[in-house]
């Protein structure tokens, strides 16, 4: 009994003053809805309201469960990313060492950096940039969405064959839409959810307006949209796209139809110039290239069933709990179910009412029915992703992008679930109390996710903008030791260094932070410490002493350039040696060496000594290095485990980054490298 109510999620009193707010809301609905049997506000004013409604609503989410900016690391990464092309760039040179400006979800080639999510909703995002608010696209993109669920659900319901209904269920739809408050979520955090929704949902809308009338608008915008979903999130483009075709196929035959075509070709030309750009091939997915480097074992992060299906290190504990015999059928349907529990919940907040929906499929219309082969398309398209990407507040936000459809369904699924209800006490009671249960589940039921993604990992934004500008701090250097605050923080435009900016960078605790400073031109430094909680704050960074000796932290170089037969990421070593450090730790996956590269930084011209130190556990058996195929090291078991610092060797080289090769036949534990100038 007690998993059974486990599982049916949070219940109990309204925890935050949202909730208790929804809940008063809901009385009053239920209330002026139930006094009076004629509707008090007309179609057109009450999705205007809804419309403005729901962009407050947003930009309320971003302040009061947000607490100000971006959370998440994948939102963090979409505004960095926005913030590039917002000045013009899908990749952006470095300074001297590298390892202070890669990380995590970004792919780093030939000096360059770039982002590795497609850049369709980031380009939106920068238009937010160049207007110098770049949160207000998400509240804008709310708005749009019920605007656009409302007309979508009026046309649904005149091919359902209740047109007499239609004003009521495109009010009850855009009231759906804004009353999910999942949808209030991804259009706060800057996620690329809510925009592949809005895509969905037009291209569907422009797709049925084709089909009325000769003219090559509708479908020039219908080709628009879908091609903004597959700049997007190409996955999701794959549903809408079999039932836009659909909507389209008496059109398909008409020369008409090129101009749906055309209306696609910019979006999916800027996907494809992004991934030349970024991965440095047209055709190959960007997020697969970096986790060929970033993760393991390789060819972990594919599409697909099999063996091998499941990246350690970013997803280590998932994979470790439900694929330890590979992604197969049964790891597939229990990822889908664990997405749709959630999902019927950011529907419209209680589970029960969003399970409604199906009750539109009595309506014998094809149009309906193509609507349910969306959902079903969308949910089969990404059965083989192996991740769930579930989490509070975002939901089962891999079927986020269909929520349109669903709000736009369930008016007419209400109305056709008892006819004769619908005569007695009138399609509009029925579909305000539709909406006050939302309302309600949200108090009761829902809110206490959205509850506990405000209090997650810190409750703020790993970076404050204001405390830079509290002490009038705008020129140097900015270091960062979280991912998600650099991501926010830094500015591609800021290298090399103007007068004007500010050099967000990694603080490596090691010479990568003093090679740095030197390479910049040793301008002000200073670190932002996030306080989570609290009150973050920048203080001066202490300048090292000079020394002709620099210690690189191997795993400071993670993402490493390149690697072969296994991976390398870092990892807590136990040893007092180590001090509490993470080494580069290299696992390899088969029966073979595996091989990784790593950048070791050289400070200027000249001839210097470079030394690994490496740390020996019982799994190390026997490992090589080489370095730019000058110099070579050899070391296995014999040497005892603990930490050693190997041999130098002599190298002539420029100033910037030499490749440093480490090969190994079991697990292996990079520390340091040692690079020190020879007089």
């Amino acid at each position: 009994m007690h998993s059974l109510i486990k599982s049916l999620g949070a219940w109990g009193f309204p925890p935050d003053i949202a909730a208790k707010a929804a809940c008063v809301l809901a009385v009053f609905v239920l209330w002026s809805t139930w006094r009076s049997r004629d509707p008090k506000f007309g179609r057109r004013e009450l999705v205007l309201g809804a419309t403005v409604a729901s962009a407050f609503a947003s930009l309320a989410y971003v302040a009061f469960y947000l607490r100000g900016g971006p959370r998440i690391i994948d939102a963090t990464s979409y505004f960095l990313e926005a913030r590039a092309l917002s000045e013009g760039h899908f990749t952006w040179p470095t300074a001297l060492p590298s390892a202070s400006f890669r990380g995590r979800f970004l792919l780093y080639g030939s000096q360059h950096l770039g982002v590795i999510f497609p850049p369709g909703y980031p380009l939106l995002l920068s238009l937010g940039f160049l207007l110098r608010a770049p949160l207000v696209i998400g509240p804008l993109t709310a708005a749009a969405l019920v605007f656009t669920t409302s007309r979508l659900a009026e046309r649904l319901a005149e091919h359902a064959g209740i047109g007499e209904h239609k004003d009521a269920i495109a009010k009850a739809a855009a009231l759906f839409s804004l009353t999910s408050v999942a949808l209030r979520y991804h259009t706060a955090d800057t996620m690329a959810h809510g925009a592949t929704a809005l895509g969905i949902a037009l291209a569907i809308l422009f797709a049925l307006r084709a089909q009325d009338t000769s003219k090559r608008t509708p479908l020039l915008l219908a080709g628009l949209a879908l091609g903004f979903v597959v700049s997007t999130r190409p996955v999701s483009a794959l549903a809408a796209g079999v039932v836009v075709l659909w909507l389209l196929r008496t059109r398909v035959r008409q020369r008409s139809f090129i101009w749906f075509v055309v209306g696609a070709i910019p979006f999916a030309a800027l996907l494809l110039a992004s991934q030349r750009a970024t991965a440095g091939h047209t055709f190959s997915s960007v997020q697969r290239a970096y986790y060929a480097l970033a993760d393991g074992p390789p060819d972990c992060f594919r599409y697909g069933f099999g063996k091998g299906v499941g990246c350690l290190y970013e997803h280590g504990d998932f994979v470790r709990a439900r694929l330890g015999d590979g992604y197969g059928a049964l790891a597939a349907i229990g990822t889908t179910l664990r997405r749709l529990k959630l999902h019927l919940l950011d529907v419209t907040n209680f589970e029960p009412l969003s399970l409604v929906v199906l009750v539109a499929l009595r309506r014998k219309s094809g149009v309906v029915r193509a609507m349910f082969s969306l959902l079903a398309l969308h949910m089969l398209a990404y059965a083989p992703f192996y991740f769930d990407g579930n989490y509070p507040g975002g939901g089962g936000r891999i079927f986020a992008d269909v929520l349109p459809i669903e709000h736009a369904l369930l008016p007419v699924a209400l109305l056709s679930m008892v006819p004769s209800l619908v005569l007695r006490v009138g399609a509009s009671r029925i579909l305000s109390s539709a909406v006050a249960i939302s309302l309600l589940g949200f108090g009761f039921h829902g809110s206490f996710a959205h509850a506990e993604l405000k209090n997650r990992e810190g409750g703020q934004p790993m970076f404050d903008p204001e405390i830079v500008r509290k002490i009038d701090l705008n020129y140097g250097i900015l270091f960062f030791d979280t991912d998600h605050g650099w991501n926010l923080a830094f500015d591609p435009d800021a290298l090399p260094v103007p007068k004007s900016k500010i050099v967000a960078a990694r603080l490596r605790g090691d010479d990568h932070d003093r090679l740095l400073y030197h390479s910049l031109g040793k301008p002000p430094a200073f670190v932002y410490t996030y306080v989570a909680n609290g009150e973050s704050k920048i203080t001066p960074w202490a300048v090292p002493k000079a020394s002709d000796t620099w210690h690189f932290a191997a795993e400071a170089e993670w993402p490493p350039l390149a690697q072969t037969a296994g991976f390398a990421v870092p990892d807590w070593a136990s040893a007092p040696c180590v001090g509490g450090k993470r080494t580069l730790k290299l696992t390899g996956t088969g029966s073979g060496p595996a091989s990784v590269t790593i950048a070791v930084p050289i400070p200027k011209p000249g001839r210097w000594s470079i030394a690994p130190r490496v740390y020996v556990d019982e799994t190390t058996q026997q490992s090589f290095a080489t370095i730019a195929n000058r110099a070579s090291w050899n070391w296995d078991s014999s040497l005892g485990t603990g930490c050693h610092e190997l041999s130098p060797v002599t190298v002539s080289a420029e100033a910037g980054e030499m490749e440093l090769t480490w090969t190994t036949t079991g697990i292996g534990h990079l520390d340091e490298i040692v690079v020190k100038k020879v007089e």
